[in-house]
């Protein structure tokens, strides 16, 4: 689930970027929303591997 909402969320971080570079006066909080997007990538495959850790430890039980 955590999963699924990260990339429902940078999404729209991109989608928001996306648009606010069609002005030069926005093109700045664009970058912004690029730079958290960015950081949403790393956090997917950081679920990931809690997810797999979690699963191994409830099989090692």
């Amino acid at each position: 689930m955590l999963y699924q909402i990260n990339d429902i969320i940078l999404a729209l971080f991109f989608i928001a970027g996306s648009f606010l570079f069609f002005k030069e006066s926005t093109s700045f909080y664009g970058t912004i929303l690029f730079v958290i997007g960015s950081f949403q990538l790393l956090i997917r495959p950081l679920i990931m591997i809690s997810r797999e850790i979690h699963i191994r430890r409830i099989k090692n039980r």
